[in-house]
C-alpha cells in the first residue's frame, strides 16, 4: 500500500488475527502458539494451555506455551 515515496506493509486475515489474540494472552517473555504452529514445531517442548475462548473465534482454540526449542 502506498506510493513510490512511501510504502506501508501489513498482514491481515484470520491467521493474523489468531496470532494477535494468542499473543495477547501471553505473559511477558512467553510465546503462545496455536495447534497448527505447535504441530510444525518438531522437537520443541510445549506446555498445553487448554482451549482458550478468543475474541472473534466461534469455538475455543487449543493453545500451547513454548517452553524450549530442541
Amino acid at each position: 500500500v502506498g506510493s513510490a515515496e512511501r510504502r506501508s506493509f501489513t498482514a491481515i486475515g484470520d491467521t493474523t488475527n489468531l496470532a494477535a489474540r494468542l499473543q495477547a494472552t501471553a505473559k511477558p517473555g512467553q510465546v503462545v502458539v496455536g495447534h497448527t504452529t505447535a504441530a510444525a514445531l518438531t522437537g520443541a517442548h510445549l506446555e498445553p494451555l487448554g482451549p482458550l475462548d478468543l475474541k472473534g473465534k466461534s469455538e475455543p482454540v487449543e493453545a500451547f506455551r513454548l517452553v524450549r526449542l530442541g
